[in-house]
């Protein structure tokens, strides 16, 4: 699997599954709260919510939804669709704070532009740099990746899923950080 992420193990010896069964599993833990978009605001799983996912806010007007992420090999559920309603740069945005000071952070996220090739992206922003991955093509699912790394005194970072011009489309899924 392209996707299948690797770490260094503790005794630094080779590199290790992060989800590898057994006992020397890693296990890997997400800072993002609800990165997979399950807890909606709806009453029936998609249902019928145009509220932003739990523990995620809107990002000016964008229009929000839910769809069954066909396509996407990471498991069933949802997928979060955002869809620019007024302008570029449109979408939810989670902010993290009490990160450790010095450290880099991983951002990924699973996203599949609905119709139009680099149609979405993902920023990370802690107020003195920002970190930008933008979609390559249209109609299937596809990996960005974005790595900050907080400063000396971190700042609060602000995580957005984007899309990147009015009306376009993006359907997430797997958010990670």
């Amino acid at each position: 699997d392209d996707n299948q992420l690797f770490v260094w193990n503790a005794a630094g010896t080779a590199f290790a599954a992060v989800n590898a069964p057994g006992p020397t599993a890693i296990g890997v833990q997400n800072l993002l709260y609800n990165g997979s978009f399950e807890v909606t605001g709806g009453t029936t799983r998609a249902g019928a919510s145009t509220t932003p996912p739990a523990g995620w806010r809107n990002l000016s007007t964008s229009a929000i939804g839910y769809t069954d992420p066909v396509g996407v090999g990471e498991g069933e559920g949802l997928a979060l669709r955002t869809t620019a309603a007024g302008g570029a740069n449109e979408g939810v945005r989670q902010v993290l704070s009490n990160l450790k000071a010095s450290t880099a952070y991983v951002l990924r996220a699973r996203v599949k532009p609905v119709a139009v090739a680099g149609g979405c992206n993902i920023s990370l922003t802690d107020g003195t740099s920002t970190v930008t991955s933008t979609s390559t093509a249209a109609g299937s699912y596809q990996t960005l990746e974005g790595v900050t790394t907080t400063t000396a005194v971190p700042a609060d970072v602000n995580v957005d899923l984007r899309s990147t011009a009015d009306t376009n489309a993006c359907d997430w899924d797997e958010v990670t950080f």
